[in-house]
């Protein structure tokens, strides 16, 4: 009995196996031949032939030739039917219509620009025939004068940018039709900062000299201050009067922000202590003297990002770290607070998921109650997860914190590995004991993409997918 019952079992899976590698691997090639053939015997070109002819024909996005395409195959009319709907369901048409906006779009910078170029020209010869007739000219010419090269100073600058806009679109509009693997993302941003921007970018530039301007005369402006003392002159109290709360001064409108002065602000900032929040922590970019915590900082020389698991998975793809350290709290897990975890109530971010099936060395460490260790594998084990590599830190004997475990485990690499930590606490990727070392990136993360095991989201099959598009 139990020999008929393992040989129907084995020829289930072998013809599951052989139905899934036919659905997988056959289908697709058959289609993709029929679909050739039919263009062929129509004398017509194909969105699958990669030739000049086609690739010019479809510059535009081809969107009615596509459509058209899927008409020609010779399918029952309901499954063509299917095929254009999962088309508009999954993006394809937006796609396509995003790129024709796109493309018109560069050319209507490329008109402004043009026109922007023809009026500098115009301002420019307006100035030097009105300095030639007026010379020095009477305190209303002067007037005049002084308003035109405002008008001129602003002009270049919208030429500037229109220049940077235009050449960059085009740059987009002209990415390879079948880009590899070794392509090279432009730009690469989050909602929170950005972190990559190409060469040349003018814009940019120009916000870096801005930068400069400010930082040299906010240091002109410390000096000042020290030498004359603080406050200044009446002119700090025109107005309204407000207290600050350190100092217990009373200032105006522009010297004082969330009841606190500017000189008690910078006084905090200059120590890396938040001047703001309670127990002023140090939380302080000293390269940008701003709070990573209520004034949402990021800074590439600190190593320290704030992002989403999307921004998480792009820092996995491009530093190839070592190990990955997650927090599990409000992090991997939509949990918060310590609590033990709960299928049906909390979820898993779908990226970090991504990231703790795909990468070799995933650590999760959290502050959770050592107690709650079992809950938290069989929470992962719910989701397809191992929970191996799991770490709770709560009422451990040894007072670990998560600094310490991250640096023990860094001491077991080889010289020269990265390792990337991601936790939605501010304090624990400010710790002193990470701050400063060259082969951590940490991550302030911040999300709430979050799939409960009630979504049905399919981890591994989403994983694999996207790998097995990548490979193609």
């Amino acid at each position: 009995m139990s020999t008929h019952i393992l040989a129907a079992g084995l020829s289930a899976v072998g013809t599951y196996l052989l139905v899934r590698t036919y659905d997988y691997y056959v289908v697709p090639t058959l289609f993709k031949r029929r679909l050739l053939s039919n263009a062929v015997s129509a004398n017509e070109p194909s969105v699958l032939a990669v030739h000049p002819t086609t690739v010019a024909l479809y510059r535009m996005g081809g969107l009615k030739v596509l459509l058209d395409s899927v008409d020609r195959t010779g399918l029952d009319e309901y499954i063509v039917e299917y095929i254009q709907c999962e088309m508009y369901a999954r993006g394809v048409v937006k796609a396509y219509l995003m790129r024709e906006e796109l493309i018109n779009y560069k050319k209507v910078i490329q008109h402004m620009q043009i026109r922007g170029e023809n009026l500098e020209v115009e301002l420019r010869q307006i100035l030097a025939l009105y300095h030639k007739e007026r010379g020095s000219g009477t305190d209303a010419e002067v007037k005049k004068s002084i308003y035109l090269h405002q008008q001129l100073c602003v002009l270049r600058g919208c030429i500037h940018i229109l220049k940077d806009v235009r050449k960059f679109t085009k740059k987009i509009c002209t990415i390879p039709r079948y880009p590899t693997k070794t392509h090279k993302r432009m730009f690469v941003a989050g909602d929170e900062c950005v972190w990559h921007i190409p060469e040349h970018f003018h814009t940019n530039e120009m916000m870096v000299h801005f930068q400069q301007v400010v930082d040299t005369h906010n240091q002109r402006m410390r000096d000042t201050i020290k030498e004359e003392g603080w406050p200044p002159t009446s002119c700090t109290v025109e107005g309204k009067r407000h207290d600050c709360r350190v100092c217990k001064g009373f200032f105006g409108k522009a010297w004082i922000h969330s009841k606190v002065c500017w000189k008690c602000q910078d006084d905090f900032r200059s120590e890396g202590r938040c001047p703001f929040e309670k127990n002023n922590p140090r939380t302080i970019c000293p390269h940008t003297r701003r709070c990573f915590s209520c004034e949402r900082e990021s800074c590439p020389e600190c190593q320290i990002i704030r992002g989403n698991g999307s921004d998480v998975e792009y820092f996995v793809k491009e530093m190839k770290p070592s190990m990955v350290f997650l927090d599990f709290d409000q992090t991997l897990a939509s949990s918060r607070g310590g609590q033990i975890p709960n299928e049906n109530k909390h979820g898993i971010d779908k990226y970090l998921g991504k990231i703790l099936l795909t990468h070799s060395s995933v650590w999760v460490v959290t502050k959770q109650n050592i107690k709650h260790i079992e809950h938290i594998r069989a929470f992962l084990a719910v989701f397809g997860f191992s929970g191996e590599n799991v770490v709770c830190l709560g009422q451990n004997k040894e007072k670990l914190t998560k600094a310490d475990v991250i640096q023990k485990k860094i001491s077991q690499l080889p010289e020269g590995s990265t390792v990337l930590f991601c936790d939605d606490t501010v304090r624990e990727v400010c710790d002193p004991a990470l701050r400063g070392n060259r082969s951590i990136q940490c991550i302030l993360f911040n999300s709430n993409d979050y799939k409960k095991k009630a979504d049905k989201w399919d981890f591994a099959s989403e994983a694999l997918l996207l790998d097995n598009i990548i490979d193609r």
